[in-house]
């Protein structure tokens, strides 16, 4: 099993939308925030496990996106993705969207930087309450080749052949 931070909320989109999520994390102690940043709890996505990654770029709060796949073999995951950094009034998010390829020597991307720190940290501007501040990634799985995803079994349908079977 993968060990998963404690901190953050997380949501997926429902399993009928494999190839989509959303990570919505919590970053607290914003304030003691460095370059090695804060990782949200894992979700799946199109087989593939991912995480965000929030962190300190010296200019302002940045947030990367990180694959978890298999690091052994080539492999090829393209994304759309919207990197958004939540405001206290939503009409004032910063939205960054960007299409990426993640791969076997390339697996973490995001935008550098949204606003400065200045401003970040301005309570007046929303973005930062109580030395907390949230992020969000929702993306979506274009094309993947080279990721070996095992397939499912939906142990609820009473239909499925499987049911008759027994394990020792």
């Amino acid at each position: 099993p993968r060990k998963k931070e404690k901190k953050g909320e997380v949501m997926s989109h429902p399993p009928a939308d494999f190839k989509s999520g959303i990570i919505r994390f919590e970053v607290d102690n914003v304030s003691t925030l460095t370059f090695d940043g804060r990782n949200s709890p894992e979700i799946e996505v199109g087989g593939v496990y991912w995480r965000a990654n929030f962190f300190n770029n010296d200019f302002g709060p940045a947030l990367y996106l990180e694959s978890m796949a298999n690091h052994s073999t080539p492999w090829l995951i393209d994304i759309d993705a919207e990197f958004i950094l939540v405001n206290s009034d939503s009409s004032k998010n910063v939205i960054i969207s960007k299409t990426y390829s993640f791969g076997l020597d390339n697996e973490f991307w995001g935008p550098g930087d949204f606003i400065s720190w200045v401003d970040a940290n301005n309570e007046e501007n929303g973005f930062i309450n109580d030395d907390k501040m949230t992020a969000e990634i929702r993306f979506s799985i274009t094309n993947m080749r080279g990721v070996r995803i095992a397939p499912r079994i939906d142990f609820t349908d009473p239909n499925d052949s499987r049911h008759d079977i027994a394990l020792v």
